[in-house]
């Protein structure tokens, strides 16, 4: 019998116990889609960049646009490049934005395209997150959703380039910093109040409007706190102390930004001049931000970039829709969540609009209405979510509601959508600045027929550039980035002024002083390299003038021209020639130098005079 040895089996190595991982913030996020609401959010987030995206696709730059191109384009980015202002505000965020997609683009609408849509889809992505961190999963979500993706009162602030670079990014920032602190109050994310911090204050610095926006990520702690039964002051007590170090960097923050706008130059902060203009001003807000939300007022004519209605009709149903709507989170007031979501949403509309008042003066502050209740949608929003948490409907509704809860929250914001797109129709046509882009594309065209041609600067219509930018409301501010690489003001064969319409017109001049007979009939005026003045028959006042030159000589040279204060080398081509010189000092003589030893330039007229479109010929 054999023995066999048995050996001990040796213990095993103990693994050690790893502490579960913290979700992080990507993965809450993805899984607020996870679901069936989730699956028709991502539907509506679709519907929105297709639909809002096409509407982008079709628009085009406009009044401060051609501005911030020709800065953008032409200046370093430093301290005062960011410090510009943007659209009469003070938007570092928005010329960072500007700056970087005209180094790589230049004046193209396709990359204006895209960066708005990414934007839009962006924001809409975290609308959704955010309205899921509060909600969890109620279906009254959707309809949420649709009013942020839908609502009319963000349609300036999409389809114009200027607006978009402020609007866009200030809401997207406050979301993902509303998102971080949520993430860390409910999940213990740690990096939450770090990214928070770094958002929030970055909010500011997007627009004058958005000085008051990181004020809902306060709110929305206050109402998310526990327990449910928290009195309001000590809800909105606990949510400053908790991240009392956040609200101490955000009001730092806040002063050094008012100091910053306020000692620029041309800030604009100011009052109304008269109550009349500040009664204006809060009944213009009011108006605009309650019928737009509830996707209003769907009929009127277009003032400047917003929709009037010529009755009063609109109003009163779009009031009355939002009383309605409202029931719910009035009959709820008692509850302490319920109230602090009240008092955030009443307060952020009233406070915007006095925020509206401070920061901008007499017209400024009446033309901005529009942008400032575009920043109240996000805000409106998140208040309402934190305020449905807590509220319930009448028995006799909350019986509909809960037995279809997916198809009433659809249907919602199928009838919103809707009411949106009426008032989007009637909108969109003045927002897309066609007008603008046919102005352009009209230059375009005459540079590709004829690429020798030179335009002469001049104004724009008002429409394309107001006059209330002075002398950067000129051809050359709006089209000076084109990829024809058009060329102003020089000398040339082919100087064209630009009309009305963009067309590229010949010139004539008018009120025109002429220069002396020659002596000699057969050369007229010969000059050599050793030079001559020519004498004119009147004085030329100093101005925008166009002197027409007009020679024979028998080889190709350069002519040096003195004309007042203005002096000029200018191209001469062999054979009979005229050459046009834009001209704007004043003088009563011209003096002629050319470079060309043993060579004659034969000069038979010169005439200056203001430059005219000349007429149109058939053909």
């Amino acid at each position: 019998m054999t023995d066999i040895e048995v050996q001990p089996t040796p213990p095993r190595a103990k693994r050690r116990l790893e502490a579960p991982k913290e979700p992080g913030w990507l993965s809450l996020a993805g899984s607020a889609f996870r679901t069936p609401a989730g699956f028709i959010a991502v539907l509506v987030i679709a519907v929105q960049a297709i639909w809002r995206g096409g509407l982008v696709a079709g628009g085009f730059f406009t009044q401060d646009d051609y501005l911030m191109l020709d800065r953008a384009a032409n200046e370093a980015m430093d301290l005062d490049h960011l410090a510009a202002s943007h659209s009469g505000e003070f938007s570092p965020l928005g010329n960072l934005i500007v700056w970087a997609t005209t180094q790589a683009a230049g004046i193209d609408w396709g990359a204006v395209t895209l960066v708005v849509v990414g934007l839009q889809t962006a924001v809409a992505v975290l609308t959704w997150v955010v309205l899921t961190q509060i909600l969890e999963d109620r279906w009254v979500r959707i309809p949420l959703l649709a009013v942020a993706c839908f609502t009319p009162l963000t349609l300036g602030t999409t389809l114009l380039w200027a607006l978009a670079t402020t609007h866009l990014p200030a809401v997207l920032l406050l979301l993902l910093g509303t998102s971080a602190l949520l993430a860390h109050l409910q999940a213990d994310w740690r990096p939450g109040v770090r990214v928070a911090a770094a958002c929030l204050v970055l909010v500011m610095f997007c627009s004058d409007r958005a000085l008051l926006l990181p004020a809902v990520s306060l709110i929305a702690v206050a109402a998310m706190l526990r327990p449910a039964n928290l009195g309001v002051r000590a809800r909105l007590v606990q949510a400053v102390a908790l991240y009392g170090r956040l609200w101490l960097i955000l009001l730092v923050a806040l002063v050094a930004r008012i100091l910053l706008s306020v000692n620029r130059e041309g800030s604009g902060f100011g009052w109304p001049s008269t109550f009349s203009d500040a009664r204006y001003i809060f009944e213009q807000y009011f108006r605009q931000g309650v019928s737009g939300l509830v996707g209003g007022p769907w009929s009127g004519e277009m003032s400047s970039s917003v929709l009037v209605p010529s009755a009063n009709w609109p109003l009163a149903v779009a009031g009355l829709v939002c009383i309605l709507l409202a029931v719910p989170v009035v009959r709820c007031l008692k509850d302490p969540v319920v109230a602090v979501s009240a008092i955030g949403l009443f307060g952020y509309f009233v406070l915007g609009a006095g925020v509206l008042l401070v920061t901008q003066e007499g017209l400024n502050a009446m033309g901005m209405v529009s942008r400032f209740v575009a920043d109240v949608v996000p805000a409106v929003v998140l208040c309402l979510a934190l305020a449905l948490r807590r509220s319930t409907v009448p028995h006799e509704i909350g019986h509909w509601v809960r037995k279809a809860p997916a198809g009433i929250a659809v249907g919602l914001a199928i009838v919103y959508l809707v009411s949106a797109a009426v008032t989007t129709r009637a909108v969109t046509p003045v927002l897309q600045n066609t007008d603008d882009r046919d102005f352009v594309e009209q230059i375009r065209t005459g540079l590709e027929v004829d690429p020798r041609i030179v335009l002469l600067d001049g104004p724009v219509p008002e429409g394309v550039m107001s006059t209330w930018f002075g002398n950067e409301a000129k051809v050359s501010t709006v089209v000076g980035l084109l990829p024809e690489q058009p060329t102003f003001d020089l000398p040339s064969e082919q100087l064209r002024m630009v009309d009305g319409t963009g067309l590229l017109r010949e010139i004539q001049l008018g009120t025109a002083v002429s220069a002396e007979a020659a002596e000699d009939p057969s050369c007229g005026w010969p000059v050599t390299s050793k030079g001559l003045t020519v004498p004119m028959q009147g004085n030329v006042a100093a101005g925008d003038h166009v002197m027409s030159i007009g020679y024979l000589t028998n080889a190709d040279t350069y002519a040096q021209i003195q004309a007042g204060d203005t002096s000029l080398r200018i191209p001469i081509r062999t054979g009979l020639n005229t050459i046009f010189v834009p001209v704007k000092s004043a003088f009563d003589e011209v003096q002629l130098t050319l470079e060309t030893m043993d060579q004659t330039l034969c000069v038979g007229s010169i005439t200056v005079g203001v430059p005219e479109p000349a007429p149109l010929t058939g053909g």
